[in-house]
């Protein structure tokens, strides 16, 4: 493998210059805006590409370079022919080659939400290379997935939309799992509600690319992913005091799956870590209150 080599001439996006380099033998696609000390960005997800932190991410870009990338299975990236081989390793591996393609040797990683494992996968392994780790709103293991991820949505869906409840708890007495289409509809305005804040909140940008893979969140989640754990994610637990980076946790003051209480849980298991709880927004402050949580980052990673 040659992280480096690129393929094809560089295309220049809405954001920056975009060019894919070959990584694990596919081609995944990057994205670098401004001058300084990269900043890589490991999205969430899992199975979504990058373009929805177009954009909020730019006002880095006043002080960093702000490197974007799609995780392969993803976006402007190639897809792998089975699924299983989508992996929280496998992605932190792919954070190395963005690193190695930039030919340097520290940068500094901003994990959000999915992307959080990966961050600390990469961070715990490659400990010289994480200049200062940002972990926002993130998830941290495949038990913090299951406990705040699938059950508080199941339960959401229980207490505030019983009707709906009841309609799924028949599908699966029918049989069916939650990557139905008509299953996840039925989602998806319960998400709306624990995502955002506020009824009325940001649209995020997206492009023909970002439509989400269905197929890297059953390998990673599960083939039934908003019941239970059980894709290659299943079992990761990553070792905390192996962190050595400084590391930044943020989390929205109305964040209903990564908490304030969990962020002040998770903050002082780091070695080196701070806290931040923005407020007036929830699982994405970056897009509600881009101004606090941009000055806070910002200030963090200088």
């Amino acid at each position: 493998m040659d992280p480096d080599a690129r393929l094809g001439s560089a295309a220049v996006s809405a954001h920056g210059q975009g060019s894919s380099i070959r990584a694990q033998g596919a081609r995944m696609w990057i994205e670098r805006e401004g001058t300084g000390e990269p900043v890589v960005i490991a999205g969430g997800g899992p199975g979504k590409g990058h373009a929805h932190y177009h954009p909020w991410f730019s006002a880095l870009a006043e002080r960093f370079e702000v490197v974007y990338f799609d995780y392969i299975g993803t976006g402007r990236s190639d897809r792998l022919a089975n699924r299983g081989d989508y992996s929280i390793r496998r992605y932190a591996d792919q954070i190395e080659a963005v690193r190695l393609c930039l030919g340097v040797q520290r940068i500094a990683v901003i994990g959000v939400s999915f992307g959080g494992m990966p961050a600390l996968d990469y961070a715990q392994r490659h400990p010289g290379a994480v200049k200062r780790l940002v972990l926002s709103n993130a998830q941290i293991s495949a038990r913090t997935w299951q406990e705040r991820n699938i059950d508080v949505v199941n339960e959401a869906l229980r207490v505030h939309f019983p009707e709906r409840w009841r309609t799924l708890t028949a599908m699966r007495d029918r049989g069916v799992r939650s990557l139905d289409a008509h299953y996840q509809e039925l989602f998806a305005e319960l998400l709306e509600h624990l995502e955002w804040s506020e009824a009325q909140h940001p649209q995020l940008e997206g492009d023909d690319f970002n439509a989400p893979n269905l197929e890297v969140y059953a390998g990673i989640v599960g083939e039934d992913p908003e019941w239970e754990v059980t894709g290659t994610m299943a079992g990761f637990e990553p070792d905390l005091a192996l962190v050595s980076a400084p590391a930044l946790v943020v989390t929205g003051r109305w964040d209903r799956m990564t908490t304030p209480a969990f962020a002040q849980e998770l903050a002082p298991r780091l070695p080196d870590a701070e806290l931040a709880v923005i407020e007036h927004s929830a699982h994405r402050p970056w897009a509600e209150r881009p101004r606090d949580y941009f000055e806070r980052v910002a200030s963090f990673l200088a």
